[in-house]
């Protein structure tokens, strides 16, 4: 992140996988100081990189955000993120990650289910094969009925998505037809 064209390094702007984007701003080469912005911090995405450009050409910089993209199978929002879940299922002194998305069950009704299919989660823990018999009552129970309350209770870390989309942010110009705050706008690629 520069101050123009010539000047020097005045921050950097992370991009972060499960997580929102972080812009962390430079002090004077002294002390960084991480800048809190709610509306970049509640957008939760696979974020996995980030470019600077002067995509608008009006002198500024302005920053592309690559996410996971809108090719997928998910619906993901506010409402229905995608989520991984991280804790030791099995006790057995490694995380056991599940990840998790929506979708309309037997009655059609948006419920969380495993993104993994049931032979990777049986290859990850015992727990899966001792607790479905088929791949029918497997991918008929949601997340929530698939774990007991105790295990639940052991969850580590929940990391979410609840964007997919990639965005491009800048200062001001033709960028600025998009939601702006505290002098960035965004729009939705």
């Amino acid at each position: 992140m520069t101050a123009g064209k010539s000047a020097a390094p005045i921050g950097l702007v992370v991009a972060r996988e499960w997580n929102s984007l972080k812009v962390i701003k430079n002090l004077d080469g002294m002390q960084l100081e991480i800048q809190e912005i709610p509306e970049l911090e509640a957008m939760h995405g696979i974020w996995y990189s980030i470019t600077a450009g002067d995509f608008d050409q009006d002198g500024d910089e302005d920053y592309l955000a690559g996410n996971l993209g809108n090719n997928h199978r998910f619906q993901v929002s506010d409402e229905f993120p995608l989520r991984i879940y991280a804790f030791d299922l099995d006790r057995n002194g490694s995380i056991d990650p599940i990840s998790t998305g929506y979708w309309r069950d037997q009655h059609d009704v948006m419920k969380e289910f495993p993104v993994n299919y049931f032979d990777e989660l049986v290859g990850q823990s015992a727990y899966f094969a001792s607790r479905f018999k088929t791949y029918t009552s497997f991918s008929q129970t949601s997340f929530q009925e698939m774990l007991t309350d105790e295990m639940k209770e052991r969850i580590d870390h929940i990391f979410h998505a609840n964007t997919t989309s990639p965005r491009c942010y800048g200062t001001k110009g033709e960028l600025s037809a998009g939601k702006s705050f505290r002098g960035w706008s965004s729009f939705l690629l």
